[in-house]
């Protein structure tokens, strides 16, 4: 809690960010390769990381951590909600950005000139990319929505659009936020200039995907967006957001864990 207080004192020695990188984050002792990627950027950005892991080393001014004991959907709420670019882009500290990503997503936002596009990255696994297939919602039918990688998007779009659904635990919200985004008359353009790699060795091996993330998160977000294996236009259940009264501090709807 003292780096939250010291981040307070100092944050207004650096340059209003244009855009926020944000992110459910434990693994401190990636977190300097992480910045270290993205500073070929010209314009100004900051990282918000929440979790419930203190880094043992002082982070730069535009480098804000907030400590939660929450799930990581909801931490990432917390980021969303704390950042105070006009751009966010959902990013992972077990991941390495390209360099210039943030200014190349920036650019192409603007020169696009759609307040509900969503941008997306390339995504590369162990090195390699990831076939293009995967980044549709049905694996494999590229006839399905494709989603977002280190999704880029307004600030304003993420509120307009409800903020994450309170029901995820460890994944997919960030996707049903993309597919709301189709929903209201947005789109997602993949950029393959930008490699978004997850990183090989992660040290550590937290994973809470196999537990939550398949058995519950993909479920759920199946029920909002496929009826009888068809994909609707229309999400089939109602938006359930998070409530800002103890954001921070007790996770809401279903349960999950850090380790």
């Amino acid at each position: 809690m003292m780096l939250v207080s010291l981040f307070k004192k100092r944050e207004t020695k650096y340059k209003k960010p244009k855009v926020s990188i944000i992110g459910t984050a434990v693994r401190t002792n990636l977190w300097k390769e992480f910045y270290k990627s993205l500073k070929n950027n010209s314009a100004p950005f900051e990282v918000v990381f929440v979790g419930n892991k203190t880094p043992n080393f002082q982070l730069p001014p535009n480098f804000r951590f907030i400590y939660s004991e929450v799930k990581p959907v909801q931490c990432l709420e917390i980021a969303a909600r704390k950042a105070r670019g006009e751009y966010l882009l959902v990013a992972a500290d077990d991941c390495i950005l390209s360099k210039g990503a943030i200014d190349i997503l920036y650019k192409q936002f603007k020169e696009f000139n759609n307040q509900k596009a969503v941008l997306s990255g390339k995504w590369f696994k162990n090195g390699k990319a990831v076939d293009i297939v995967k980044h549709h919602y049905v694996i494999g039918d590229v006839n399905s929505p494709i989603l977002a990688v280190c999704t880029f998007l307004k600030r304003e779009l993420w509120f307009d659009l409800g903020g994450l659904d309170c029901r995820f635990i460890t994944s997919c919200a960030d996707s049903d936020l993309v597919m709301r985004a189709y929903e209201h008359g947005g789109t997602v353009m993949l950029n393959e200039e930008i490699r978004y790699d997850e990183r090989r060795n992660k040290s550590g091996g937290i994973n809470l995907y196999p537990e939550f993330g398949a058995n519950v998160d993909r479920p759920l977000l199946d029920s909002f967006w496929l009826k009888e294996g068809k994909m609707s236009k229309k999400r089939l259940k109602p938006l359930r957001p998070f409530k800002g009264k103890q954001l921070l501090t007790v996770s809401q709807d279903n349960k999950g864990r850090w380790i």
